[in-house]
């Protein structure tokens, strides 16, 4: 995965969550 892949991916994973505490807890596993 490339940086721009990269980038593109966590852009998504904080769109796909309500608030920082759930992307949190969906990075923390």
């Amino acid at each position: 995965m490339n940086s721009i892949e990269a980038m593109e991916f966590l852009l998504s994973k904080i769109k796909g969550t309500r608030n920082n505490e759930e992307f949190l807890v969906s990075m923390n596993g």
